[in-house]
């Protein structure tokens, strides 16, 4: 329901309850007023809400077009389609004068209405606290930690939205698509015409003196990239510059760390614009923990301070976790201890990456799928082989057909079909298999399933994309 209208019949179809005689214990279509005090309820006669008493009495004989229960002391109430608010004891404390209205809440003390083309907030008395030309206003909240704090008013003029602050002055005037957003660290996120626009918390412009800011979104955090032309720089928060636009490329490999590259060679910054290390690198990881960097043509590890800690010997080199690499020598690879330069699993040729539960390990008509310690699991002489071990049948390409085997690497299902045949768990024990140009419905042994018919089109869509195992993308 709308904070804005009233919907006074919320339990219009609430069934009643009797006892044996017949007699209500509870009547129908009620509604409880005061949370506090349940025995006034709000019932509905003759298309008219009343409040009545436990004993049959009227509190307010029906009158009201829709009511709602207390919240923080006032219910909102329709008369003759205008608003207003009643306390406890029906009594009229805000007249019926407002097109809209919006509930008191329990522990503030104002509300935002409109009436007519203006809107405001008006406090519990009824009185105004400020009021402009708009056709809607809004608490703006934030999503943050404290579960959603106020930090202005949404307005809207048209089809228009701005930003007033707590007090009902002007932050941004209406000019924007949609509500303007408030990130944790405070600044404004707007769209404009379907570009977005980046304020500080006092709608000030987050503006560079150079270029302009690529990603300000609230999932990102100062300092944000600006571009000038065909260059980047960072600034901070305000939009003063930390570093100049006049690198390469900018890369976030933190919130706190870049990789940057200037005159062709890569290095690292920090958040306060100093290289953590001298850009002098052909490629650079966008890793933290294991760093990868590359000098004529050969892969090695770097340090945090840029120093070797493995030099560059690799023809590719990838970090797998806080402690281990793939790496590839003369055409063959393995997983590397980084810390000691040992073997955890040893070099295979080819190439290796890792999958769900395992790790695969292709060459030119051969794969090999291996537990994620480097034991042997399939290995098969395939083109293709699928990585999907929960499925429990993988299909494998060979000699330009496809068919499944199982995961101790038997052949399940011959290769004689067109096209992948996956079967996917939620088809129950089905896939749907192409042989001569048509697509028929077969079971985990092969075999057609009756009735099912095949069908001139895959009745799933097409296939996804090929998984492609490489060391370095």
């Amino acid at each position: 329901m709308d904070e804005g209208t009233i919907s006074g019949s919320s339990n219009e179809t609430k069934p009643g309850i009797i006892d044996r005689t017949g007699k209500w214990i509870e009547p129908p279509v009620i509604n409880i007023f005061d949370p506090d005090e349940r025995s006034i309820r709000i019932v509905l006669v003759n298309a008219l809400w009343g409040l009545q008493r436990s004993d049959r009495s009227w509190l307010v004989k029906p009158q009201f077009n829709a009511v709602d229960a207390l919240s923080g002391g006032l219910a909102r109430v329709r008369v003759s389609g205008k608003i207003g608010f009643v306390d406890r004891s029906g009594r009229f404390v805000i007249d019926p004068v407002f097109d809209e209205a919006w509930a008191f809440k329990p522990g503030l003390e104002n509300t935002p209405v409109r009436q007519g083309g203006h809107a405001g907030v008006i406090d519990r008395t009824g009185a105004w606290t400020f009021r402009i030309p708009a056709s809607g206003l809004y608490r703006a909240v934030a999503s943050d930690r404290n579960g959603g704090t106020q930090f202005g008013w949404h307005f809207q003029q048209g089809r228009r939205w701005g930003l007033l602050d707590l007090e009902g002055r002007i932050l941004l005037k209406a000019g924007f698509d949609q509500p303007v957003q408030r990130c944790s660290d405070g600044h404004l996120v707007a769209s404009e015409d379907g570009q977005r626009l980046y304020f500080k918390s006092d709608g000030g412009p987050l503006e560079p003196q150079e270029g302009r800011i690529l990603d300000a979104s609230c999932g990102s955090r100062a300092p944000y990239i600006v571009k000038a032309g065909d260059k980047f720089g960072l600034v901070d928060g305000d939009g003063k510059e930390i570093i100049p636009p006049a690198l390469d490329a900018l890369i976030t490999v933190t919130k706190d760390i870049w990789n940057a590259k200037r005159d062709g060679k890569w290095g690292r910054l920090g958040s306060d614009g100093r290289w953590l290390f001298e850009p002098k690198f052909d490629y650079l990881s966008h890793s933290d923990s294991i760093i990868v960097a590359a000098t004529e043509a050969k892969r090695g590890f770097l340090n945090a301070d840029g120093s070797w800690l493995i030099e560059p010997r690799f023809d590719a080199a990838r970090p797998r976790d806080s402690g281990t690499a793939f790496v590839t020598v003369d055409g063959s690879t393995g997983i590397i201890r980084v810390n000691d330069q040992s073997w955890t699993v040893a070099p295979r040729p080819g190439v290796m990456c890792d999958i769900p539960y395992g790790i695969l390990s292709q060459r030119e008509g051969h794969r090999s799928i291996l537990s994620p310690s480097g034991e042997p699991w399939i290995d098969a002489h395939v083109d293709r082989l699928g990585i999907d071990l929960e499925t429990g049948l993988l299909p494998f390409l060979a000699d330009g057909k496809w068919g499944l085997m199982d995961t101790a690497g038997k052949v399940a299902i011959q290769p004689t079909y067109d096209a992948q045949v996956s079967f996917r768990p939620s088809l129950r024990g089905i896939a749907w298999a192409k042989h001569d140009g048509r697509w028929c419905p077969i079971d985990r042994r092969g075999h057609d399933v009756p009735g099912l018919a095949c069908t001139e089109r895959p009745p799933l869509g097409e296939g996804g994309g090929y998984f492609r195992c490489v060391v370095e993308p």
